[in-house]
């Protein structure tokens, strides 16, 4: 099943299976309005969004389950994961912390492959130069997520 959620920044779809997150992207297209569930899930999923986008929850705690993904991937998935709220990391840290400065392109190529946007928070990361890069949902969106978290100001943005 599919959850639709209208943020700031556009719906924002979830798909759920046996009461576990398996992957989230954006959309601009309208909510469907014959989808939406009452269960449990669903509802958890609405509060922890409308806290996040609120600034009231710094950390999204859904169940969740990766079904796609090799163990490099994961590995990357793991990482980002352990980035903080209103921080930011770059390509190149990430690839340093795995110990080959060189795996900068497979760093970025598992990033843009991450099925849980938001809840693994991969706009968090960015260029070396502080330049905000690839992210699925879209540039615009990953600046207003980190301008959200605080990692970046109006001032800092391209």
């Amino acid at each position: 099943m599919v959850h639709y959620y209208q943020s700031p920044i556009g719906i924002i779809a979830t798909t759920i299976k046996n009461d576990k997150v398996t992957n989230i992207s954006f959309g601009d297209e309208d909510i469907p309005t014959d989808v939406q569930s009452e269960s449990p899930i669903f509802k958890e999923v609405t509060e922890q969004y409308t806290a996040y986008f609120k600034g009231e929850r710094q950390k999204l705690s859904l169940p969740y389950s990766i079904q796609k993904g090799t163990d490099f991937q994961k590995k990357i998935w793991e990482i980002v994961s352990t980035i903080p709220y209103g921080s930011t990391r770059t390509y190149k840290q990430i690839a340093i912390q795995l110990g080959d400065v060189k795996k900068v392109r497979a760093v970025g190529t598992a990033i843009g492959a991450n099925p849980l946007l938001v809840l693994i928070p991969c706009h968090r990361v960015i260029g070396s130069g502080g330049n905000l890069v690839g992210y699925a949902g879209g540039l615009e969106r990953k600046k207003k997520l980190l301008q959200l978290e605080g990692a970046i100001s109006q001032k800092e943005l391209f």
